[in-house]
């Protein structure tokens, strides 16, 4: 998954400018934990995603009809 999509079209996530240091991680799980905008576009997420994997869900016809023309041949 690109961090494009977390950081910028989803606004779910920080992207880490800096690379994995310890003080930019921290600073980015507060910004995260504190930004309830990003909070409640992180649970409108989840929900569209587990819409898409009940049965009839549009992920779940995919997966389900690349099963039965695997098992075609």
């Amino acid at each position: 998954m690109n961090h494009l999509y977390v950081s910028d079209a989803w606004k779910v996530g920080v992207y880490l400018e800096n690379g994995w240091k310890r003080e930019e991680i921290t600073n980015a799980i507060r910004r995260v934990m504190a930004d309830e905008e990003m909070r409640e576009r992180s649970r409108a997420l989840k929900q569209k995603l587990d819409a898409s994997m009940i049965e009839g869900g549009s992920s779940y016809e995919s997966v389900e009809s690349l099963v039965d023309y695997i098992s075609s041949f």
